[in-house]
Formats: C-alpha cells, sequence, structure tokens
C-alpha cells in the first residue's frame, strides 16, 4: 500500500531520509494513486486501512475497551456508549491503521513505514542508479536511427503508445503540459463517438415522434 497509494514525500522537508528515499525509489516502478480512496486490506492475519495522500475520503474509527476497532466512513454508525470508547480518531491524509492479530495490537503508522523503509538501502540504490538532468553532458548520443531501435527503447522505458499520442506527442508539438481525465474530454475520440451516437439517437427519435404525431391524420384519412 505504501507503493500504491503514497504518502505526499516530494516536498515533505520533516520526513526522514530513508523514508523518502523508499517512496522516491518506487516512485520511477510505480504510478501512484492520489484517489480519492480509502482502502481496506487483510492477509488474514493483519487487517489496515490506508487513506490516499489527499485525504478526500473520510474514514473514522474508534477503539472500545473490550479490544474492538470499529471503522467506517462516519462517526457513530454503531451505538457505542462514549464511556466504552478508549480512543477516537480518523485516518488522516497518507496515513495507514493496521492491527496485527497474531500480536494482538494496533500498529501505529510511524512504525510501519519507519520498518519498511528501513529493510533496505533505498537511499544508495538511487545514488548509484539515478541520472539528474543538470549532470548530464551537453552532447549525448543520437537518437535510435532505425523504427525498429526506436520500439526497443520505447519498450525498455515503458512507454505506451497512449503515452507517445497523447501525453509526449503534445509535448513536442505545441508544448502543452497534457492533463488527464477519468472521463471523456470534449476533444477525445470517445467523446466525438458519444456525441454522434446521441445525435443519431436523438434524429431517430424525433423522427419517430414526428411519424407518430401524423398517424392519427392518416387514419383520418
Amino acid at each position: 500500500m505504501m507503493m500504491l497509494i503514497p504518502e505526499a514525500w516530494a516536498g515533505n522537508a520533516l520526513m526522514e531520509s530513508k523514508r523518502r528515499a523508499f517512496y522516491e525509489y518506487y516512485a520511477a516502478l510505480m504510478e501512484p494513486w492520489d484517489g480519492p480512496a480509502a482502502i481496506a486490506f487483510t492477509d488474514g492475519r493483519q487487517i489496515g486501512a490506508t487513506l490516499d495522500r489527499n485525504g478526500l475520503r473520510p474514514a473514522r474509527f474508534c477503539v472500545t475497551d473490550d479490544d474492538r476497532v470499529i471503522m467506517a466512513s462516519e462517526s457513530g454508525v454503531l451505538p457505542i456508549p462514549e464511556v466504552n470508547i478508549v480512543r477516537k480518531w480518523r485516518l488522516q491524509p497518507g496515513r495507514m491503521l493496521l492491527i496485527d492479530l497474531d500480536e494482538g495490537r494496533i500498529v501505529e503508522d510511524e512504525e510501519i513505514k519507519s520498518r519498511l523503509a528501513a529493510e533496505e538501502p533505498y537511499g544508495d540504490w538511487l545514488r548509484e542508479t539515478q541520472f539528474k538532468l543538470e549532470d548530464l553532458p551537453a552532447n549525448f548520443e543520437s537518437a535510435p536511427s532505425s523504427r525498429e531501435d526506436m520500439e526497443t527503447a520505447r519498450k525498455s522505458f515503458g512507454y505506451t503508445e497512449e503515452d507517445l499520442k497523447f501525453f509526449l506527442e503534445p509535448m513536442g508539438k505545441a508544448g502543452d503540459d497534457p492533463v488527464g481525465s477519468m472521463a471523456p474530454t470534449r476533444r477525445s475520440p470517445l467523446c466525438r463517438i458519444a456525441r454522434g451516437l446521441c445525435t443519431t439517437i436523438s434524429s431517430r427519435t424525433s423522427h419517430r415522434s414526428r411519424t407518430r404525431r401524423s398517424i392519427p391524420s392518416a387514419k383520418r384519412w
């Protein structure tokens, strides 16, 4: 979940270096999902939930004195007397709630992420493999000359046909910063097809309406 739905890390000067290196390393391998999402998960031994870094999905929880943890989008979904509640809080943006059934405890967000970030030398891996534009020489080798070489390079770096057509091409031609959308935009082919389909349906409906209105006159004749 730390890889798929990371907390905001790039501009966080207060985050420890090991955790920032963890996020930066996996950012090259996995595009983050910014939601809006509140995700619950379990493997049978641990039960957890996390919120995306924008925090637009509400997720509130409480812990009772008989070791129950109740989480829902709102507080008070179950009639728990206040006297029995020992902790009441909410999932914050980019934070995680984890219950370890084997250990019988709640594992706090800070402990989870510090432990995972310290498992591998992510900072060393970044320094060994990361290239920065300002460090590259002014003269570099020419681009692949053949289409076969270009296709090999494209697949090696993980660029799809959609990336080339809708992202890189607009940037190269017009200097536009492409903006993704979860719904078809006015200019997209899907939207044009939908508009054409709606126009066709509207035209047919209008034609049927005119036909129905003309039927009584035809019967009178």
